[in-house]
This record gives structure tokens, sequence and C-alpha cells, in this order.
């Protein structure tokens, strides 16, 4: 799994407030994570690209107040996904 920047290199935005990392598995884009602001706060939008099982929306999302959060939530549903699979 890599997470490969888009917009900004660095943990700050670009200068037009873009900040993005694609999370990659084996060449395929597997979720998007978004810096947002939320009430005055960073916060980090995850959006993933594989089939969850969860509810009408196969798709999860979920807001994380750390991006180290958001790493964890990505890899913990992607493992998930791949036990499912197999």
């Amino acid at each position: 799994m890599k997470y490969i920047s888009r917009y900004s290199d660095t943990d700050q935005p670009d200068e037009q407030g873009r900040w993005a990392r694609d999370v990659v598995y084996k060449g395929v884009s597997i979720a998007w994570i978004n810096r947002i602001s939320v009430d005055n706060k960073i916060a980090y939008s995850v959006t993933l690209h594989f089939p969850t099982g969860q509810g009408s929306n196969p798709n999860a999302s979920k807001v994380c107040y750390s991006y180290e959060s958001s790493q964890e939530f990505v890899k913990e549903m992607w493992d998930y996904f791949l036990n499912q699979i197999k």
C-alpha cells in the first residue's frame, strides 16, 4: 500500500488549498484521502474505492481527525476486504 501525494507534497495544502493522498495497492487506486476543515479543525475525509458491503452504499467513507487514523481506517477496511474475497 502506497500513499501518493496529490497537489502538495507537504502536510500543508497547495496555493489553491488542495491536499490529497491517493492510496494505491499493486498499481490500483483503493482509496482517496482529502484534508478538509471541520469546525475550524483539520480533518481527513476518506473515500474507499472498493466494496465493503456496508449499507446501501458499497463504498465506505469516513472523516478522521488525524492523518494516521485515516491511514489506519484504510488499512483496516482493506484487510477486511481481502479476507472476505479469499
